[in-house]
């Protein structure tokens, strides 16, 4: 079983994740010096959880100017925050991440073998196309509800609280996580379904540590309202604050 393949391919996540906004600050070499810090608060185990959760997005908020790398990035769309704007940086972050993470990814760690039961290949596909429609309506919500991106350095201006948001706060990475447990299944692939367990922790830490505060800190008593009324990853049916 290709495991330490996955774990590197987490890697790799993480990377396209940050890999952007180092343009918006120092060198290389600055970038190695936050990573460093990272990992020495994540091994002290001397702090608490919520201590060190603190501390990483502070980190986080130092060594990346946001907006900054925004406005280089998407140029005047960018700055005039029109829809179009936000769909053109919304196609970038679709091509650079979920692209990697369901589609290269997967391919690389599976060697494109399809090994998966009639069964499991019947119910990865199942899983995958009802996956579809969430992930798109997802992205359309952030560019036309939200005008922004989900990426972290084009975030929306507004709160997105429609369609798919109305019944779970984070349907994209739900969608995702579908759709790589589908591949699993159809592939017959244990270190794709590694993988899919891999992705789903880091898009949780990543909510914790830094989604949620930031989300919170941006829209305030709006989002806690959300919160509220919106669970964060098993969905149900809207209902009323």
């Amino acid at each position: 079983m290709r495991v330490p393949h996955a774990a590197a391919a987490l890697v790799l996540l993480v990377t396209a994740l940050t890999a952007v906004p180092v343009f918006a600050g120092e060198a290389a070499d600055e970038l190695q010096r936050q990573a460093d810090r990272v990992v020495g608060v994540l091994a002290d185990r001397s702090a608490g959880a919520v201590e060190r959760q603190r501390e990483v997005r502070t980190i986080v908020t130092e060594a990346f100017d946001f907006d900054e790398a925004s406005r280089r990035t998407l140029g005047r769309a960018w700055a005039e925050r029109t829809p179009w704007g936000a769909l053109l940086g919304t196609m970038a972050f679709v091509a650079a991440v979920p692209g990697t993470v369901v589609l290269l990814v997967p391919w690389w760690l599976s060697g494109g073998h399809v090994a998966g039961t009639r069964l499991g290949i019947v119910v990865g596909v199942a899983m995958i196309v009802a996956a579809l429609p969430l992930f798109v309506s997802f992205c359309s919500r952030f560019v036309w509800e939200g005008r922004g991106t989900p990426a972290p350095i084009a975030p929306t201006e507004h709160l997105v609280v429609g369609g798919p948001y109305r019944w779970v706060r984070n349907p994209g990475y739900v969608a995702v996580t579908s759709i790589l447990v589908g591949e699993a299944l159809g592939l017959g692939n244990p270190a794709v379904l590694a993988w899919a367990v891999l992705v789903a922790i880091a898009f949780h830490v990543f909510v914790l540590v830094y989604e949620e505060p930031t989300l919170r800190a941006t829209f305030g008593a709006e989002y806690d309202a959300y919160c509220r009324r919106v669970p964060r990853w098993l969905p149900r049916p809207p209902r009323a604050e």
